[in-house]
């Protein structure tokens, strides 16, 4: 189950085709507004296939819960691309998110921090995308980090094969 609706569908609601359905919501989805969209109109679906579940209680109450992003400015700045690698490598896991994860969620943003900057201060656009396309549903945080780490390596190691490659054409 990939959201805490669905999760609790499934565990405390005992109802896995309505879990199924909620699980699915936020694959499409660029927005909260959108996400809400989409819970609702399931939820809706499902109660007029099924209105008797509207009375039934749940084994265990959904707690809602409302995040905030605080931001706390941190000793690390990156000038390129070699700084950005050490950067994503060493900062928190709460950093990572808040620079990662959360810029989907607000304003309608499409793309993350990172991808951003390495497009518009690098002007590193394949590799921002590469980062951008790398899918939450299939990784884990840390697994979403080691995977931008791996694409930084590639690309300073193309970069390097590119100097040198153009060294070795303009040496006597």
């Amino acid at each position: 189950m990939s959201n805490d609706f669905a999760q609790w569908a499934a565990c405390s609601l005992k109802r896995e085709e309505l879990a199924e359905r909620l699980a699915m919501a936020d694959l499409d989805c660029q927005t909260i507004a959108e996400l809400r969209h989409a819970l609702c109109q399931i939820l809706r679906a499902y109660l007029e296939k099924f209105p008797a579940s509207a009375d039934e209680e749940a084994e265990s109450p959904l707690y809602f819960c409302e995040g905030m992003d605080v931001e706390v400015p941190v000793d690390a700045r990156a000038r390129t691309l070699e700084e950005f690698r050490q950067c994503i490598e060493e900062m928190s896991g709460e950093s990572f998110y808040l620079h990662y994860v959360a810029p989907r969620t607000r304003r309608g943003q499409q793309s993350n921090d990172f991808s951003v900057w390495l497009e518009n201060n690098l002007g590193l656009g394949a590799l921002a995308r590469k980062i951008n396309e790398i899918d939450l549903m299939d990784s884990t945080l840390d697994g979403a980090r080691e995977r931008i780490l791996e694409l930084i390596d590639l690309e300073c190691g193309s970069g390097q094969r590119a100097r040198a490659a153009g060294a070795s054409t303009h040496s006597p």
